[in-house]
């Protein structure tokens, strides 16, 4: 018996958009899962928050890649066309609408495979108040 790529068992939850081409490149890649925020597609590898698609109006058409400021500019001297998400400012953007979208969403997702630590946020901790406080 062969099990399925967790992708494929998740599809059904994705929207139907052309960019799913993108988080298709993950189908095979162990500690990958998929969600919904933002009205976004999300993909997550090893428990961080990497990339997210979105086929909506701008900005939210095209491909956002989680990071923090510190990484910026690396990330954009590399993929230039990368911009700041201007919503979620420290999460880089390109849409889908953009000339080399295509190149450069490859480069992004070679990036992510490569477990590259400049691309993925990681969930923290929330800081409650217990009960007995």
């Amino acid at each position: 018996m062969t099990s399925l790529p967790l992708i494929s068992k998740h599809a059904q939850k994705r929207s139907a958009h052309g960019l799913d081409w993108i988080f298709d490149q993950f189908e095979r890649e162990p500690g990958v899962s998929l969600g919904r925020m933002f009205h976004c597609d999300v993909l997550y590898l090893d428990d961080a928050l990497c990339l997210g698609i979105a086929s909506g109006d701008e900005p939210w058409s095209g491909l956002l890649v989680c990071t923090c400021h510190l990484h910026q500019a690396s990330l954009r001297g590399e993929i230039p066309d990368l911009n700041p998400h201007p919503i979620l400012k420290k999460w880089l953007y390109v849409s889908q609408h953009s000339a080399n979208f295509e190149h450069a969403a490859r480069a992004v997702v070679e990036l992510v495979l490569s477990r590259d630590t400049r691309i993925g946020v990681r969930r923290q901790a929330r800081r409650g108040r217990s009960w007995r406080e």
